[in-house]
């Protein structure tokens, strides 16, 4: 049953950007609140968890924890990084892929996601589908590399996951990079969204090998712009010089203001990074 102590502690964790602040259930408790199946997993309190469902064998450890997106609480317990309780809801009897309304998430597309290599280990063990696909058409690993969780990334890999461009792209793989750019259609599409994702791994990155190889496949995008900070942005506040020169030679605006109202030379002067604003100084 949903409280207004429950929704409370719903709302402070979500101001904690998704991390599971203890010291807030701990204060509601201590207050005289009451917590459910569903606090308990954000704390990975087992014991905890264990009374619950032994007081109240009715409830679904596979139902829906009335958290982000119509998240099962196996999900929430791989959000916050809670092997222990996600070995314990699946000795429960909690459904591995059970997924979310929305995206159709499963808990390890979310452990990719979060990069807690413990509880997709512990997921894998148990039979979870490896190459799982969710609406938009991202499989865990692919998740996972766009994220730069590069420990689940190679987990995710060194158990069979089916490759593809933003891993590659990750991992430094050039050859790999240039292979799946030649497909018609690489393993996640050539949608928007991957292409824009593979040219930020590579920016922050600073691989100029793989960076070029994306520029030639695919020219500069209106939705290069649309991001805070601006694509040309990132990449100078990140500070490399030889990765601005690059994206300017390829018809990227030094001029260009963000969403902030922030050029790419305000980011690097705020950064500071010099080199990299005094070039782009005499290009304003």
């Amino acid at each position: 049953m949903r409280t207004p102590t429950t929704a409370a502690v719903r709302r402070s964790v979500a101001r904690s950007a998704g991390e599971s602040d203890r010291r807030t259930l701990e204060m509601i408790l201590a207050a005289g609140g009451r917590l459910g199946l569903r606090e308990a997993v954000i704390l990975g309190d087992v014991d905890l968890a264990r009374r619950i469902l032994d007081a109240d064998p009715t409830i679904d450890v596979s139902g829906d924890a009335h958290w982000y997106h119509s998240y099962p609480f196996l999900m929430v317990a791989a959000e916050f990084g809670r092997p222990e309780m996600a070995r314990f809801l699946l000795d429960r009897g909690a459904a591995i892929e059970a997924t979310d309304e929305d995206v159709g998430f499963t808990a390890l597309g979310v452990a990719a996601c979060v990069g807690c290599l413990e509880v997709a280990a512990l997921l894998l063990d148990r039979g979870a589908e490896i190459d799982h696909v969710d609406v938009h058409g991202f499989t865990p690993l692919a998740h996972a590399a766009e994220r730069r969780k590069l420990d689940v990334v190679r987990l995710l890999i060194a158990r069979g996951a089916r490759r593809g461009i933003l891993d590659a792209v990750l991992l430094g793989d050039a050859a790999r990079v240039a292979a799946l750019l030649a497909e018609v259609d690489g393993p996640e599409g050539r949608d928007l969204y991957v292409v824009q994702a593979c040219r930020e791994l590579a920016v922050a990155a600073g691989d100029l090998e793989i960076l070029a190889l994306l520029l030639d496949s695919d020219p500069p995008s209106p939705w290069d712009d649309y991001g805070c900070p601006t694509f040309l942005g990132s990449a100078a506040e990140s500070g490399g010089l030889d990765v601005v020169e690059l994206l300017v030679s390829r018809g990227y605006d030094p001029n260009q203001p963000d969403r902030d109202g922030l050029t790419p030379l305000a980011r690097a002067e705020r950064a500071g990074h010099s080199e990299v604003a005094d070039y782009l100084r005499r290009l304003a």
